[in-house]
């Protein structure tokens, strides 16, 4: 969704594989090369801020809605908290002839993260619109000094349109990109056979993506794996 504005110095691009079953569409993200060198490549510090996150999700987060948090526990830095969310997404208003436009019904994950206290701009776009579109009203920060929480606060949403309104961007311009982008992803399956792949790539200093379509069964097709067979065999019957 932020691909009009990430082409900067910390962008790592975006890559997703796609394919059509049972006439839903299916979008998988993979890590960009870019993503796994950062990975394999990060600071002492860099380390300690990934292992500060992990560690504030175990503070703020239970198995158990009766049960207190578990604080004594070791940090597992593999493991994410991800909340699964439905959306739907209109056609925007400032395309041509939206009002012919198919909506689109979506059904994903996404990690939940929290955000820093200084408020970086463009991450900033990134949690609001996360948040907008699973109604999120608040969300729970945590403040800290040297890697040590200090206190848990919480922060309307609302008002992190102060952050981001101010560095002129504009999440009216990320609705209508993920609205083309998934557009652009349909009307290439829809050309193809079911379970055909689609991979859309965004370089990390570009805006534009590159879509490729490889046939079932195919020696680049097989390179990508988007459902697995269990799903296939045992989800859908």
């Amino acid at each position: 969704m932020f691909s009009c504005y990430d082409n900067g110095p910390n962008s790592v691009g975006v890559k997703v594989a796609c394919c059509k079953f049972k006439g839903v569409y299916f979008i998988r993200e993979l890590n960009t090369k870019t993503k796994i060198k950062n990975e394999n490549s990060k600071t002492d510090y860099e380390e300690k801020m990934c292992f500060a996150g992990h560690k504030f999700e175990q503070i703020v987060t239970v198995e158990d809605l009766n049960m207190k948090p578990n604080t004594s526990q070791n940090v597992d830095l593999n493991s994410e908290f991800v909340g699964i969310f439905k959306a739907t997404l209109n056609p925007p208003s400032n395309l041509l002839n939206s009002s012919n436009l198919d909506k689109f019904n979506l059904f994903y994950g996404a990690e939940i993260d929290c955000i820093s206290s200084n408020g970086q701009h463009f991450g900033t776009l990134k949690w609001w619109i996360q948040s907008y579109l699973a109604s999120i009203k608040q969300l729970v920060i945590g403040l800290h000094e040297n890697l040590q929480l200090n206190r848990v606060e919480l922060i309307e949403v609302n008002s992190l349109f102060k952050y981001f309104s101010r560095e002129n961007l504009n999440s009216a311009c990320c609705f209508a990109f993920l609205y083309s982008f998934l557009q652009t992803i349909k009307s290439y399956l829809d050309k193809g056979m079911e379970e055909d792949i689609l991979v859309a790539e965004r370089l990390p200093n570009s805006n534009e993506f590159n879509f490729q379509l490889f046939e079932k069964g195919s020696e680049m097709a097989n390179n990508y794996c988007v459902l697995t067979e269990e799903f296939k065999n045992h989800c859908w019957r």
